[in-house]
This record gives C-alpha cells, sequence and structure tokens, in this order.
C-alpha cells in the first residue's frame, strides 16, 4: 500500500516539477523580451508624436443666472 502511496506522490511531485519549469521557461523568455518590446514601443511613440501641431479650437462659456439675483449676489458668484 505504501508503495502504491509513494508512486502516486511521486508522479504527482514530477508533474509539479514539470509544469513549475515549463511555467518558469516561459516567464524567463518573456523577462528578456521585454526591453526589446519596450524600446520598440518608445520608438514608435516618438515617431509618433515627432511632428506635432498646434490647433487652436474656439471656446465660448455660456453662464445662466436667474433673474431673481440681484448684482450683489451675481459679482459674488463671479
Amino acid at each position: 500500500m505504501t508503495n502504491i502511496l509513494s508512486s502516486k506522490i511521486s508522479k504527482c511531485w514530477n508533474d509539479e516539477r514539470a509544469s513549475f519549469t515549463a511555467d518558469n521557461n516561459v516567464l524567463e523568455v518573456r523577462l528578456k523580451a521585454i526591453p526589446n518590446e519596450r524600446d520598440q514601443e518608445i520608438a514608435g511613440l516618438k515617431l509618433r508624436y515627432s511632428d506635432l501641431k498646434e490647433t487652436v479650437f474656439p471656446l465660448a462659456v455660456i453662464c445662466f443666472i436667474p433673474a431673481e439675483q440681484n448684482a450683489r449676489e451675481l459679482r459674488a458668484c463671479l
């Protein structure tokens, strides 16, 4: 009975170890790729924003004040 249990534990341990190793390898590859991806993103942003042009947009602000407010209250609001 203990041999069967020991065998199952050993198989489970080997499966977990293989899964851990595979996950670790994927993460190491990803970690090595990040600096290159970062440089590509920075280059893309520099290219995108290298020729900025100022644009002026018309703007209007309208304030609605109730007619019953007197001039003193109006000045306090502004």
